[in-house]
């Protein structure tokens, strides 16, 4: 019964954010092109529907992370990055998988280029600080720490991450 409502909850909630973008509301993903000669930015139908996918594809990505399971997350970001190609949330995940398979190179790579592609991305910013302290940077994680408490101030969850991060390697 549980599983039932769950899933009604999302499909409702899902629906609701159709609506909403329908209705001109704004999203949290938008199209790199808007699609329309006239200038008109608002998304089709049909990127909302890709970006809904993306999101819960990416959630995926990240329930396999919570596990440590990093080879298979890894597997499932190279096809979204095939699909997704320049996406920041795909880069900023392969900057994590890296990091937590201790490769540094190859994360910093990730995290810049998904920095790149989008300068106040919350947890490119966290994750990369962390990285830095890890190859004992810590001075460039501190301005990380700076970056976000610009964007989000010092409550929001990726400063907080970061400042525990940097308090416990001092």
């Amino acid at each position: 019964m549980k599983k039932i409502r769950f899933a009604t909850y999302y499909g409702l909630l899902g629906l609701i954010f159709i609506f909403n973008m329908n209705a001109g509301g704004g999203g949290s993903y938008s199209s790199s092109s808007s699609g329309s000669s006239s200038g008109d930015s608002s998304l089709t139908s049909g990127d909302m529907m890709k970006a809904m996918q993306l999101k819960n594809r990416l959630g995926s990505i990240e329930r396999l992370l919570y596990s440590d399971q990093f080879s298979q997350a890894l597997m499932l970001v190279r096809v979204l990055d095939n699909e997704y190609p320049d996406n920041a949330d795909i880069n900023n995940y392969y900057g994590f998988i890296y990091r937590k398979m201790g490769q540094y190179g190859k994360s910093g790579q990730f995290y810049k280029k998904a920095l790149q592609l989008d300068p106040r991305h919350k947890g490119a910013l966290e994750y990369q600080g962390e990285l830095f302290i890890k190859t004992n940077k810590k001075e460039l994680a501190e301005k990380n720490l700076v970056l976000l408490k610009n964007i989000c101030g010092t409550s929001c969850p990726e400063y907080k991450k970061l400042e525990k991060a940097l308090k416990k390697a001092y």
